[in-house]
């Protein structure tokens, strides 16, 4: 799943990084005790090929669906500049 944080002072989610189910489970409920609202909106995998400076996002969670893998890449490509992003719906 991808956990979607608020941008503080946005109306809308702008923040999203991938975690495993059970500490989506877990966080998602701590943030609903402090007024926060959680919604998982996908999973996948990510390759990340550190010495080649590649990451490839693709893949789906069986439990939560494929997230939109084209949004994840743009925010990877903000923190990773001078890396080969890509992304793909092929596999699991």
């Amino acid at each position: 799943p991808t956990l979607v944080l608020p941008d503080p002072g946005a109306p809308v989610a702008q923040t999203a990084f991938p975690v495993p189910a059970d500490i989506y489970d877990k966080v998602s409920g701590e943030m609903q005790k402090k007024g926060y609202s959680c919604e998982c909106l996908g999973g996948g995998r990510i390759s990340h090929q550190s010495q080649d400076k590649k990451i490839h996002v693709y893949g789906y969670s069986m439990g939560y669906g494929r997230a939109q893998h084209s949004v994840s890449t743009e925010k990877i490509k903000a923190v990773y500049p001078d890396y080969e992003v890509t992304w793909a719906d092929d596999g699991y």
